[in-house]
């Protein structure tokens, strides 16, 4: 997985405008639910055409989800920064960690779009299928750090271990209205799990 080079000016720009489309769109759902906004209220809103929110979003669905793809890039670039000499689990425990520190640097935006993803079920199944991504890119990462096949023991139970970890401490840190240190939360989650992996890897 090579890592990426700094985004230029206009992938900047792009990245901005989407994340403006999302806001409004956010604002949206929130006010009026999920399925009664359409496309064409949401350009509306944004000041944009229908056609232009169709070149920054495949679906409606994703115009909830805008920070996913985002964050398996991030995901794997927090994974290529790790030491070589460093364990399968502990490399992949500090690049988890990360994407925690990121829901909880956007908490407020986060818990609004958490509620209407569990709430819409077309959408959570949309980000459950991102999530799926996220744990291939670790199983991936841990056959490859640890010399196993991605079909052996660790690299499966790892990355579906430490993604579960990281779904259940959000739950936990969601029900709690994000009061509780979503940080500490998922290193408790991950600390769980960490003796047997570190045992196997």
């Amino acid at each position: 997985m090579p890592s990426r080079s700094r985004p230029n000016l206009r992938e900047r720009n792009h990245e901005r405008t989407r994340d403006e489309i999302a806001q409004h769109a956010l604002a949206l759902f929130a006010a009026h639910g999920f399925d009664d906004v359409t496309v064409d209220e949401i350009a509306a809103s944004a000041g944009i055409s229908r056609r232009t929110f169709f070149r920054y979003f495949d679906t409606k669905d994703d115009a909830l989800l805008p920070g996913d793809a985002s964050r398996l890039q991030r995901l794997e670039e927090a994974l290529q920064a790790r030491p070589g000499a460093e364990g399968a689990f502990d490399a992949v425990r500090t690049a988890v960690l990360e994407l925690a520190e990121d829901y909880e640097t956007s908490s407020e935006e986060f818990l609004q779009q958490a509620r209407l993803v569990l709430a819409t079920p077309s959408v959570h199944a949309r980000s459950l299928s991102h999530q799926a991504d996220w744990e291939a890119v670790i199983r991936t990462f841990a056959a490859e750090r640890a010399r196993h096949a991605e079909t052996s023991l660790l690299p499966q139970l790892l990355a579906a271990g430490c993604m579960a970890a990281l779904r259940a401490a959000l739950t936990t840190w969601l029900h709690d209205e994000g009061r509780t240190d979503l940080v500490a939360l998922v290193t408790a989650a991950l600390d769980g799990l960490g003796d047997g992996l570190r045992h196997q890897g």
